[in-house]
């Protein structure tokens, strides 16, 4: 099955009540995303509040590219039944799309989550029935309530996160289950929850900014932080080199199946902190990062390349064969051994093992740094750890671009 995202997204209502950007002002989504609405329509809710649903996803649709195919929509409804209204390849203009939405039935009933999700992981993204391989695949779930089997509910929620997942989750009224939605969102963060269904429709451009943004992780690719804790570093400093991990994470589609990242550590001595394939939730992996506690020594580079090159990628440590295999070095320094580090660098390259290098401050050395990583096109400078984070977004775009190497 090709993978699918599901995305989920928190808003206070504080939030909500601020003013939004009305829908002629967002320009349509450029990147290709499959997208399918979850909506409940058991008989918790006045037939009313369905149609608000409806008329909710007719919004969200106003500022996507459907016509040229860019966009693809599919609704599934699900009270004690689950029903596919329509397909992804179903409609191919907004204006049939549209019309198609209004016309669903509200039908009550009983709240059935599990089986919903159980058909949204085996059916609704074959490419039968239009889902397209290298294509985000996008949920959003509407329900007021919780299900009629909470624990079956959170078994199909952690089934359906072995996938690729981005999960919008809209919770709506006293009554839903926030146990519920946190386990079927892909993070704690990214759960809506409103008051009443009249507050939906201020929730569609938020929804939309977050569905447009590209993100990375769509095609597979294992990445490996070599974070710097050596003596030269503050204790301040070394939190500013895992706020920018999280950042990394939180704009990383995190799963078994789409990006995964490991943490290795390195002063006297080097430590293998995170696994490839430890955590396969981002909030999870988040949490991980925050619990590292650094230690102080040498900046003993040469080791950790090896390190990196012996065992960084290996099947025991989470690495997949056919993804690209990244590593991203941080330091603020020059290595303890410049000839062991020169003969690793070195030794790196003959590996498929793509490498990246961010030098902060005025104590490295630039040649070492590009001995590391290979080239200059892959050699990030920053004044000082307060401004690491404004490197992100170019070193986000080329991590995510790149693409398997093989070396004979």
């Amino acid at each position: 099955m090709a993978p699918f995202l599901l995305f989920a997204v928190s808003l206070t209502l504080f939030q909500l009540g601020n003013a939004l950007p009305f829908m002629k002002e967002l320009s349509e989504c450029d990147n290709p995303a499959d997208i399918v609405f979850l909506l409940d329509c058991s008989t918790s809710m006045y037939p009313s509040q369905f149609k608000q649903q409806l008329a909710f996803v007719n919004n969200f649709t106003e500022s996507m590219d459907i016509d040229n195919g860019t966009i693809r929509i599919a609704v599934v409804t699900f009270s004690t039944t689950v029903q596919t209204e329509f397909n992804l390849n179903k409609y191919k203009t907004k204006a049939e799309l549209q019309k198609a939405v209004s016309d669903i039935l509200y039908l009550g009933g009983r709240t059935h989550t599990w089986l919903a999700l159980d058909h949204i992981r085996q059916e609704i993204f074959t490419t039968d029935n239009g889902g397209r391989i290298g294509v985000p695949k996008i949920v959003i779930m509407i329900t007021d309530g919780g299900s009629n089997e909470k624990k079956k509910t959170i078994e199909a929620a952690k089934i359906l996160h072995k996938d690729p997942l981005r999960v919008f989750t809209i919770g709506i009224g006293p009554s839903v289950d926030t146990d519920e939605l946190k386990a079927i969102a892909s993070k704690p963060s990214n759960i809506f929850q409103i008051e009443k269904f009249d507050a939906l429709k201020a929730l569609t451009s938020e929804i939309i900014k977050n569905v447009c943004i590209k993100v990375c992780g769509v095609n597979p690719s294992d990445i490996i932080f070599l974070l710097d804790e050596s003596t030269s570093i503050y204790d301040d400093d070394f939190g500013i080199q895992l706020s920018f991990l999280i950042s990394f994470i939180r704009d990383s589609l995190i799963g078994i199946n789409a990006t995964q990242i490991g943490v290795v550590t390195f002063s006297s001595n080097v430590i293998y902190r995170i696994k490839l394939n430890q955590f396969s939730k981002s909030h999870d992996l988040e949490n991980a990062v925050l619990s590292i506690k650094r230690n102080h020594g040498d900046t003993n580079t040469g080791d950790a390349l090896k390190l990196i090159r012996e065992e960084g990628f290996s099947k025991a440590n989470g690495g997949r064969d056919g993804v690209p295999h990244i590593l991203i070095v941080i330091t603020d320094g020059q290595a303890q051994s410049p000839t062991k580090t020169a003969r690793e660098s070195k030794a790196i390259h003959k590996t498929d093992i793509v490498v990246f290098t961010i030098g902060i401050g005025q104590a490295v050395d630039p040649a070492e740094l590009r001995m590391i990583a290979g080239s200059d096109d892959k050699v990030f400078r920053t004044a000082s750890y307060s401004t690491l984070k404004t490197i992100h977004k170019s070193l986000f775009k080329k991590v995510c671009r790149v693409e398997v190497i093989k070396n004979d």
